[in-house]
């Protein structure tokens, strides 16, 4: 073998080799790669299921609803710990979506326990809160006040009905006045029996991809190896055609080179296109001879003595 191919034979290898590291390395992941993250990454799929809206559930019986986002390296681990959260799932009236998402209700009495044991499962990511209404007298006598507003108003209306019997608005407008209080009394009895707290629970399982372990370094192997098998043959196939086609390639620039100059020495042979010669339409040159005086004619010319 020559220098020449030899170098040539080592840069393919070098070629084939990296390529096969770089194909190997897009299907195992890198070791340095970002950790992959598995189930829910927020609590925004659990609220678009619950069956009522928060707005309309914090006036019923619901005291607060509590956003959890929980951060765990390997979901397995606790599975068994959140057994406990089956019970309060099935109070519920929504679901559980997925092993990582629940949705609890937890009585009040029990809301303090519930959270401390469930935040001491997994690493707490986010978390958020919304109060239905604070449980103050100072809310109570909003109310109070609210309903004291609306039965002195109703009460004015009631002696202008007496005293104008043939006005029929009156009616009409005590009928509204008494739906307004009814609200404020059904307001004013949930702030003052809630039983239960919300928690929407969403766990982020962590799962570092192209760790530095012995599974990642077979993975990888076995990716190098089936790209290195693939590579061995395709690249002398490659090389073969590339010599095949440069081949023919060669031949049709010969063939054609051959045409050309038989064309071309034909053409030179009659000397012409057409019937006409290279030089048709070209002025002649014509080259003059000056032939040198001798002695002889210069003894006859007349004009010497």
């Amino acid at each position: 073998m020559s220098r020449k191919s030899y170098r040539n034979t080592k840069i393919i290898l070098i070629f084939v080799v990296l390529l096969a590291l770089a194909w190997a390395f897009n299907k195992a992941g890198l070791p340095f790669a970002k950790p992959e993250l598995r189930g829910a990454r927020n609590t925004d799929n659990l609220r678009d299921e619950l069956l009522f809206r928060w707005d309309h559930a914090k006036r019923a019986n619901y005291n607060a609803q509590f956003n959890l986002t929980m951060g765990i390296n390997n979901f397995d681990s606790i599975a068994d710990s959140l057994g406990f959260l089956d019970k309060y799932v099935k109070e519920h009236r929504g679901s559980k979506l997925s092993k990582y998402e629940y949705l609890v209700r937890v009585p009040i009495n029990e809301t303090e326990q519930f959270y401390n044991k469930i935040t001491s499962l997994a690493t707490l990511e986010k978390t958020s809160s919304d109060y239905s209404t604070a449980l103050t007298a100072g809310s109570v006598q909003s109310y109070n006040d609210s309903l004291k507003v609306f039965q002195a108003k109703r009460a004015e209306i009631e002696k202008l009905r007496r005293e104008n019997p043939n006005i029929k608005g009156y009616t009409q407008d005590i009928e509204e006045i008494d739906e307004q209080i009814r609200r404020i009394n059904s307001l004013k009895f949930s702030l003052q029996n809630k039983d239960y707290d919300l928690y929407l629970i969403a766990f982020s399982e962590q799962s570092k991809k192209g760790v530095d372990s012995a599974e990642y370094i077979g993975e990888l192997a076995k990716h190098f190896i089936i790209a290195l098998g693939a590579l061995a043959l395709a690249v002398p196939l490659i090389i073969l055609g590339s010599r095949l086609l440069f081949k023919v390639m060669g031949i049709v620039d010969s063939t054609t080179s051959q045409l050309y100059g038989s064309y071309y020495n034909k053409s030179s042979k009659y000397g012409s296109y057409g019937g006409y010669g290279y030089n048709y339409g070209r002025k002649r040159q014509v080259k003059r001879v000056y032939k040198d005086k001798t002695k002889g004619d210069e003894e006859k010319s007349p004009d010497k003595k």
